[in-house]
């Protein structure tokens, strides 16, 4: 294992976690914690006992090994400065990353809101996830209005499932709660209320070299305008500078109201950086994981 930065380790099969205000970092397998020195101890929480570990700065604990095939576990990059809560994109409620490692056990567990997931499994045609999965449901938000569940299978590909239960509504199941929404969750960024991020692609119009500050992007807004651009409500991109990376994360200030949804198009951005980019790569740190910022593709 070896040091990769002022505050952080780097390791083979090794991605990054965050807990409160400390980076970790997963290596898998086994599974180990590595504590990094942005603050003198971390808490280490969702161990399988369901125990909280603290280590001092440098120590190494065992704790579960990640689902091998959804790896790299959805993480944040520690050096972005826009906190730790994520969502399943759209209007779903933001909520902290660590809870998608809480206890795969919602749907034995005997709370009220896991009460009315179970029910919500059983009914054939509401059951957001008809088919297999590879382990059981995880709570990872419940408020006295709001719970929101995930799940990964298997089926057609991996991908995290949710359910998200509401105390209003007109889908009512049990113990007061009512059904809103399930489906596919891609973890995303939660920006803030009324923002959320924009789709970033490479502005094939615009070479970029390696002395280059300036790199031309195109945004896509990914909630309904009524038909306008996103010019005047594009927010401060929020960057982090690795050795071999740049991480963007940019989000849209979303329109009051109810707007109806025709297409628009891509948004030319030119997106300034402190330093030049060399032989960087740019990743959309909006989405979690971080993913590659790319052209769009030339296929159909």
């Amino acid at each position: 294992m070896t040091r990769a930065g002022p505050s952080r380790w780097s390791g083979p099969t090794g991605f990054f976690a965050r807990y409160g205000f400390s980076s970790v970092e997963l290596i898998s397998p086994p599974g180990f914690v590595v504590a990094t020195t942005r603050g003198e101890h971390i808490r280490i929480p969702g161990t399988p006992s369901g125990s909280e570990t603290w280590l001092a700065c440098g120590e190494i604990a065992q704790v579960a090994t990640p689902i091998p095939w959804l790896t790299p576990w959805p993480t944040l990059d520690p050096n972005l400065p826009i906190g730790d809560r994520v969502t399943c994109g759209d209007d779903t409620p933001p909520f902290p990353i660590e809870a998608l490692n809480a206890s795969p056990d919602a749907d034995r567990s005997n709370d009220a809101a896991s009460r009315a997931l179970q029910a919500l499994l059983g009914d054939p045609i509401r059951n957001p996830a008809p088919g297999s999965t590879t382990e059981g449901w995880r709570q990872v938000l419940v408020t006295s209005t709001d719970a929101q569940f995930v799940v990964t299978t298997s089926s057609p590909s991996p991908r995290w499932l949710m359910a998200w239960l509401t105390s209003t509504g007109v889908s009512p199941l049990v113990e007061g709660w009512h059904f809103r929404s399930g489906g596919e969750c891609r973890p995303e960024l939660w920006f803030g209320p009324e923002l959320r991020r924009a789709e970033l692609i490479l502005d094939p119009a615009r070479p970029v070299g390696p002395s280059d500050r300036s790199v031309g992007l195109q945004l896509h807004e990914l909630t309904c305008s009524g038909g306008q651009g996103p010019e005047g409500r594009i927010q401060e991109p929020i960057l982090s500078y690795a050795a071999d990376r740049i991480f963007v994360a940019i989000a849209i200030l979303q329109l009051p109201g109810e707007q109806d949804c025709p297409g628009v198009d891509a948004t030319a951005y030119s997106l300034e950086l402190a330093e030049p980019i060399g032989t960087r790569a740019l990743f959309d740190a909006a989405q979690v994981p971080a993913v590659p910022i790319v052209a769009p593709s030339d296929g159909p």
